[in-house]
């Protein structure tokens, strides 16, 4: 078995001449339909295609050992072309399973499994890799709780601010005694109210507090219909409205998921949140005591 394991090394080195297949085959094929003695040695030596029959015969079996596949399948499966009239002793050389093995089936299974189970593992890293970037979006903030670092360099959508800048975050105003967060949505009469007392308890307290309102995205108030509804207050309140509103919002509507409105989240300078509560706690006594530390309460 050596020597043709021998052979097929030598064959993948060398071309076997086609013709000298066919004939042989032919040869022997011919001694078998007449049942002589004579061997197939002694054709194949005589006519001096021993060696290249031989050659032959070990590049099959060494192919059939690994794929397990007719002789025929693996003569055209090599890219051996044999002429048309060399192709019926082909098909009548008897022929092995057509059944592949384990490595002609296992080794595709395996790569693909392995290629799979690769991409599975990346998808999974790169999902888990994101919640834990954002994992903040997926909590409910309590009292007592702190912002996560990220949201106070978060640049939000805003309008009314002094300067007119188009976006905020709440580092602007970290220097601040206390912020506060006001939910409120356009079709809101009890927030649109509201907005006179917010008013006047901002301009009291200018310096060490900041009123934020925050209109969640899911209000589907628009910019224009919010700069509207901001006229239409101007008209009605004491003096300029300097209220600056977040809108569009998703983040804080996330961390604080308001059932109601109006909806105010108290904050300390570090991002603690010392009260959620409604509108009717802001006062100016219930800022004060929250100044000096004394205020504090849930929802």
């Amino acid at each position: 078995m050596k020597n043709f394991y021998k052979a097929a090394t030598f064959l993948s080195k060398n071309v076997v001449r086609k013709n000298n297949v066919c004939a042989t085959i032919r040869r022997i094929k011919d001694c078998e339909m007449q049942n002589t003695n004579v061997s197939d040695r002694e054709i194949l030596s005589k006519s001096g295609h021993l060696e290249s029959y031989t050659q032959y015969l070990a590049k099959l079996i060494y192919h059939i050992q690994l794929d397990r596949v007719s002789i025929k399948e693996s003569a055209m499966s090599r890219k051996i072309i044999l002429p048309n009239n060399c192709k019926d002793y082909i098909s009548d050389i008897p022929r092995y399973s057509n059944k592949r093995n384990s490595y002609s089936t296992t080794v595709p299974t395996t790569l693909l499994s392995i290629i799979l189970f690769t991409l599975t593992n990346l998808i999974n890293i790169n999902i888990v890799n994101g919640q834990s970037e954002n994992d903040y979006l997926h909590q409910t903030l309590k009292v007592g709780e702190s912002i996560p670092n990220e949201i106070w360099t978060n640049e939000n959508k805003v309008l009314n601010l002094p300067d007119q800048n188009s976006t905020v975050t709440l580092m602007d105003y970290k220097h601040k005694e206390l912020i506060i967060l006001d939910f409120w949505t356009s079709w809101c009469s009890s927030c649109l109210k509201s907005f006179d007392k917010l008013n006047s308890i901002q301009r009291n307290f200018n310096d060490k507090i900041q009123i934020l309102l925050i209109n969640p995205s899911n209000s589907k108030d628009d910019k224009n219909r919010i700069q509207y509804i901001f006229d239409k207050q101007a008209e009605n309140i004491s003096g300029n409205f300097i209220i600056p509103t977040i809108y569009k919002d998703e983040i804080f509507t996330n961390l604080f998921k308001p059932k109601v409105y109006p909806h105010l989240v108290w904050l300390s300078s570090s991002g603690e949140i010392l009260a959620i509560t409604d509108s009717s706690e802001l006062t100016k006594d219930r800022v004060m005591s929250f100044m000096k530390g004394k205020g504090g309460g849930d929802e």
